[in-house]
């Protein structure tokens, strides 16, 4: 149909925002499949489930990666070139004749890959573009769209595939904290990333402020395709024991990385940045982090740069919403992937001491009307959904709050 172009590419040649009269007239259609990843804990297994990809669904089709930074764009491409894939790096401090060279080869399907940053964007028209990959997330939900948009311009299938990494938030957050706006549009990007449940179309559509019909997605996205991988969990108990290593720091005049956090709060690293009544949790690394991503996008806690002439550096301090967290009838509900064994599902902190203990019960009580709410709420989203009707955050009656 005609009027069933994809937006994605009028805003990708343009550069544009879109606006709801270009929404309206180029509604996105089902050929470019989205869909978020856990990024391996290291660069060789990155490349490894890379190479896979490229070796085996996308064997001779053309596509691209992109990258955050130079850097890392010339080491990837390094990497694939060992591994045996024609790729070519494309940034902005190459010569034009050498960037020239590059796109000329990849357009005549002479190299497979282009690994490149944002830099590589205005006047691509490669049609036939199969696959786009970010070896870590775009620093905008406009920089995601429009390179996404890069893919399938010809309305045949094509995936576009994010790698999300907890290490790489407080990576990009160094790099555009003195950007207008710049740190508030990468947490839009990572809650696009942490979010479970809903239309990766829908999510984009609202960060627009448009309409999406999630039923047109037709499972064209990873949320819509998979079962439901998630369940709500209570993680208040868990957010009080982070408030707890994060005012002992501060007691000792001591900065927290997010890692050096994580590692308190799982009983590792240095022994005096523990806190003797905070138990580690049981349940994986990843999850971890997400509780982690989900208190610092709340406000529970927040960034605190520290500026040297060689790096920005990321810490983590309380934010105001932590005093929230003194009231024993406030609950915090996220978004949890469900575990394959039941004995690593996520369990509340035991309580070691008899406060505790009460504070244990109240927040038993707690859960169980959370649980009501989850059960009311299993069918609240129609499948038209508007930005005016979903909120992030809703506040309850009994002052909980549920992170959608």
């Amino acid at each position: 149909m005609q009027r069933s172009r994809h937006v994605f590419r009028k805003l990708a040649v343009t550069g544009q925002p879109m606006r709801r009269e270009l929404w309206q007239q180029q509604p996105i259609t089902e050929r470019v499949s989205l869909s978020v990843r856990l990024k391996p804990p290291n660069t060789q297994d990155f490349l490894e489930d890379v190479v896979k990809l490229i070796n085996g669904r996308y064997k001779g089709k053309s596509g691209i990666i992109y990258c955050f930074s130079q850097k890392d764009a010339e080491q990837v491409t390094m990497s694939l070139q060992k591994l045996g894939i024609r790729a070519g790096t494309y940034h902005a401090n190459m010569e034009p004749s050498d960037k020239t060279i590059v796109h000329t080869r990849w357009t005549e399907n002479k190299i497979q890959v282009v690994v490149a940053t944002v830099a590589f964007g205005m006047g691509i028209d490669k049609p036939d573009v199969r696959f786009v990959i970010h070896h870590s997330m775009s620093k905008s939900m406009e920089n995601y769209y429009q390179e996404s948009g890069r893919a399938g311009r010809d309305d045949q299938r094509a995936d576009c595939i994010l790698y999300y990494g907890f290490g790489d938030i407080f990576r990009i957050s160094s790099m555009v904290v003195m950007e207008n706006v710049g740190q508030q549009k990468l947490y839009e990007m990572v809650k696009y990333c942490l979010n479970l449940s809903r239309c990766r179309r829908v999510l984009i559509a609202q960060h627009f402020d448009e309409v999406w019909d999630s039923a047109q997605c037709n499972k064209m996205c990873d949320n819509c395709n998979n079962e439901k991988v998630y369940e709500k969990v209570d993680i208040t108990d868990y957010s009080r024991d982070i408030m707890k290593i994060l005012e002992q720091a501060n007691q000792m005049d001591e900065k927290l990385t997010p890692l050096k956090l994580i590692d308190a709060w799982m009983g590792k690293g240095a022994s005096k940045l523990r806190v003797a009544d905070v138990r580690p949790p049981k349940f994986p690394r990843n999850e971890i982090e997400r509780v982690i991503t989900n208190l610092l996008l709340q406000q529970y806690i927040k960034e605190d740069f520290s500026f040297t002439a060689y790096a920005t550096i990321s810490y983590m301090k309380k934010a105001p919403k932590a005093a929230l967290l003194k009231n024993e009838n406030h609950t915090i509900i996220v978004q949890m992937r469900k575990m394959k064994n039941g004995a690593d599902k996520v369990k509340r902190p035991e309580a070691t001491s008899p406060k505790a203990s009460h504070a244990n019960r109240e927040n038993t009580n707690q859960l169980k009307r959370s649980a009501t709410l989850t059960g009311r709420g299993g069918n609240k989203h129609s499948k038209s959904e508007s930005a005016s009707e979903v909120k992030r955050s809703k506040m309850s009656a009994d002052d909980s709050i549920l992170i959608d």
